[in-house]
């Protein structure tokens, strides 16, 4: 049961500050199924939050920011999705984006041509990169 205890309780104002994200963020996370604030208060209809709900948004935010939706990011946390599938492909996601960083490194300081290269759709783009970065690793 629900003690009259609120000093380990924020209101939605508190954590909408403190995390940075909107009420109206917090209540759409509540509905998707992400979380449940630690108590709504049944005369009032005002939410509180614990801690475990401060971590949680913490963690949807962080996904948010890799480019997760919020529906994935329910998934996963709902177990809903295959958690070893899915870090298969951030693994495939990271070492691409780790390819690319590593290329547009190389080709920074050379013409105009080069930036041309990382548009290139990947069967043209590999082939046309090989020769190329072959090309300045000789200069």
């Amino acid at each position: 049961m629900f003690s009259d205890d609120y000093s380990r309780l924020f209101t939605v104002a508190e954590v909408s500050k403190a995390c940075d994200i909107s009420r109206t963020s917090l209540i759409r996370l509540e509905e998707s199924g992400f979380f449940k604030p630690h108590h709504i208060d049944p005369d009032t209809g005002y939410r509180y939050y614990d801690v475990k709900n401060i971590v949680e948004i913490g963690r949807y935010k962080r996904l948010r920011t890799i480019g997760l939706t919020r529906n994935e990011i329910t998934d996963i946390f709902h177990g809903n999705t295959d958690r070893v599938k899915f870090l298969e492909d951030m693994r495939k996601k990271l070492n691409d984006l780790q390819t690319f960083v590593d290329e547009f490194g190389l080709l920074l300081g050379h013409n105009d041509y080069c930036h041309s290269l990382l548009a290139l759709p990947p069967p043209v783009s590999a082939t046309a990169k090989i020769l190329f970065l072959h090309r300045i690793r000789k200069a």
